[in-house]
């Protein structure tokens, strides 16, 4: 019997499109097995210790005795961060050096790029890094892609643009976060660019509660000592580094256009933002008044580029807190202690001090994959330290410190996990002021007032104050099928 034409030429069609499978299936699995291998298992290897740079660590560097030329400012509520980092932006003369995890495509952001290009409008030179991975230039974004392209005096660059031919390179990720302001001013921490980052709606589910600093070089004309310098030299190192691609390309005209418009559009959202603002900008002036002053600023980050890194940040902590005489406070969004990181690191090797960690619960936490890591080992660090308190509030915690014997800071972007410890870009700054150290403390006791204290059994510590936050079955089911499944491969979290 003959078949309708068309229904002959179907057939025909999926016959061709099965034996494409076939003849596709060897090469899909060669490719798994090599992205695995390249991608995965060769992160399982030990760290490199290239360099000696392990071996003559010392502590005591970090500590001071009397007031540097730098002053901080602790900068914590979501509000906060927001107005000061736009009256930074409004407030460049000359140059702004500006690197970035990830920037998301909602109001916050649209706002931000139009106090760049406010910024490169006055003449000022603009340079944003951006990780290659989360840039988040998608959809209507593009177009201010091509603003950024068009605009003479801004220049962007992506640190490891991802691609499917080198697995490598797919965690090498850049999680440093900085912004720097005419080389006097910077703003290190953990805070990406986003509206859950910068929300005062305490009651949004999505909302963060993190934490930066912003750093000010009093003497810009005449100290070297100033940490603001070190900053530079590590931008300047991941920005002209092998690993870091920049944007550039000639646009077609109805990009071109589309740039111009975008351009204009986000000049008018500054605009009407100001005047909408009444407290908006601070005066220059003002930034020392509400700053407070250090003996010390140090800066310590991991090495740049692909592969396995030599663990600095970790080895620096580990040895500060090996220093510390009295009190070490640790805030983490999650601690995922694992084989590799033991080897630099580790909890019950801290006796001289009193350990407290705030940490998320699986309930606040919104990275299942990390959280998952950590409930494989709560139980032990929780036998280990003093105290592990498990934030039961609303929202989630992504703020990064360490504070030790109610003296030194360490503030930045480094997690207490294996994948900022060995895979990733990470910068931290070392602060040597009490009143710095005070003043975080406060602002964890508020949090710790929110949170449950976790038994060496697991359980938490009765506490009719604060209500356990509850975990919705969904989220449950895949904590658990996540920490057996990822349990032998925590070098990755």
């Amino acid at each position: 019997m003959l078949l309708p034409e068309g229904l002959a030429r179907l057939i025909t069609l999926g016959r061709l499109i099965r034996r494409l499978l076939r003849l596709l299936k060897p090469a899909l699995l060669a490719y798994f097995i090599y992205a695995f291998v390249f991608g995965v298992l060769i992160f399982a290897s030990p760290a490199p210790q290239s360099s000696n740079y392990i071996e003559n660590i010392n502590p005591a560097r970090f500590l001071a005795e009397s007031e540097g030329p730098d002053r901080v400012i602790l900068v914590e509520e979501n509000d906060f961060a927001r107005r000061s980092r736009f009256s930074l932006l409004a407030g460049a003369e000359r140059t702004l050096d500006i690197a970035q995890h990830q920037i998301n495509n909602d109001s916050t952001s649209l706002l931000f790029y139009g106090f760049l290009f406010d910024a490169a409008d006055r003449g000022v030179h603009v340079r944003l890094l951006i990780d290659g991975f989360f840039h988040r230039f998608q959809d209507d974004h593009r177009q201010t892609l091509y603003a950024l392209i068009n605009h003479p005096m801004i220049d962007v660059r992506f640190y490891e643009p991802f691609t499917l031919s080198r697995p490598w390179t797919w965690n090498n990720r850049f999680h440093s976060k900085l912004l720097i302001v005419d080389s006097s001013m910077a703003v290190v921490g953990g805070r990406n660019t986003g509206d859950r980052y910068f929300s005062s709606d305490r009651a949004d589910q999505y909302y963060v509660a993190d934490r930066d600093v912003i750093l000010i070089n009093t003497e810009p004309q005449s100290s070297s000592a100033s940490v603001l310098n070190d900053i530079g030299l590590y931008f300047d190192d991941v920005w002209n580094h092998d690993c870091v691609v920049a944007l550039a390309g000639d646009l077609a005209d109805w990009q071109t256009q589309q740039g111009r418009q975008r351009h204009e559009f986000l000049l008018k959202l500054v605009k009407d933002h100001v005047q909408d603002d009444v407290s908006f900008p601070q005066d220059a002036d003002d930034w020392q008044e509400i700053s407070m002053p250090a003996r010390k600023i140090s800066v310590i980050s991991n090495p740049i580029g692909p592969f396995l890194k030599e663990p600095r940040v970790l080895a620096e902590l580990s040895q500060i807190m090996k220093a510390a005489e009295s009190k070490i406070v640790i805030q983490s969004p999650y601690v995922v202690k694992t084989r590799q990181m033991s080897r630099y690191f580790s909890f019950d090797k801290l006796d001289a001090a009193e350990v407290t960690i705030l940490t998320n619960s699986i309930a606040a936490s919104p990275n299942l994959a990390a959280i998952s890591g950590y409930a494989n080992k709560r139980r032990d660090i929780a036998s280990q330290v003093d105290h592990l308190y498990e934030y039961q509030g609303n929202g989630s915690l992504h703020g990064k410190s360490y504070i030790i014997d109610d003296r030194l800071s360490i503030i930045g972007s480094f997690n207490v996990d294996a994948r900022s410890s060995f895979l990733s870009s990470e910068i931290v700054v070392v602060i040597d002021s009490k009143p710095l150290a005070r003043s975080i403390q406060n602002k964890i006791g508020h949090l710790t007032r929110q949170s449950l204290l976790v038994s060496e059994d697991g359980t938490y510590k009765a506490d009719t104050r604060i209500e356990q936050r509850p975990v919705s079955w969904p989220k449950n089911i895949i904590v658990k099928f996540l920490s057996i499944s990822l349990y032998f491969f925590d070098f990755m979290l």
